[in-house]
């Protein structure tokens, strides 16, 4: 697909793109592209999330070429589709942040003699021991026999049959890539310092 085969000024452009020539849709892509990425970032921050609205988008436009009477049109469509979507991203944005909230008032409440793993939500635990998976082996087999039998450095030490320094080194070493891992969420952040406040008490 050649961009320079059709001239966006070409009166023909927006006839062949409604008849699903994919050398007219390159050329508007491109020659629309940039003024909307720039006036999604206006919304959105994120690169990437930009991104990936604008690819549907475009792919909205295609599904719907047949409909187009002029480029007028087509411009128009991808702008409402692109207000639209970075629209609903902001408002998934700030549930989500209220959702955090909640439950980090919640959280916080807890006195530290009333924690209990059975109070945290099931579905952040089990995203915090998903990257707790992904951890290299030995720094895996630590963190579960630590997180999720409740075993103490001493124990874990003879079940693995290294030193407790050892235990130690390799717990302080996968806290910090889950940190790293975790560090956009604050919410899990904030679950991971509660679950080393419980099993290292």
């Amino acid at each position: 697909m050649e961009l320079q085969e059709v001239p966006y000024q070409d009166d023909t452009l927006i006839q062949r793109f409604r008849e699903g020539d994919e050398t007219a849709f390159t050329t508007i892509y491109h020659n629309l592209y940039e003024k909307l990425y720039w006036y999604g970032r206006r919304f959105v921050p994120q690169e990437t999330e930009v991104e990936d609205i604008l690819a549907e988008a475009y792919l909205k436009a295609w599904d719907k070429r047949q409909e187009f009477k002029d480029m007028e049109a087509v411009t128009g469509f991808l702008h409402i589709v692109v207000r639209n979507q970075c629209l609903n991203y902001l408002k998934r944005e700030q549930m989500k942040s209220a959702r955090q909230q909640s439950l980090l008032a919640q959280l916080d409440a807890f006195e530290p003699g009333d924690f209990s793993i059975e109070d945290l939500q099931a579905s952040l635990l089990r995203r915090i021991f998903d990257e707790i998976d992904q951890l290299p082996p030995k720094l895996r087999d630590t963190f579960l026999l630590s997180y999720k039998d409740g075993l103490k450095p001493a124990a874990i030490a003879a079940r693995l049959g290294v030193s407790v320094q050892t235990v130690k080194n390799q717990k302080t070493h996968g806290l910090k890539i889950l940190r790293t891992v975790l560090a956009n969420d604050p919410l899990l952040l904030f679950i991971l310092f509660l679950l080393e406040q419980h099993f290292d008490a």
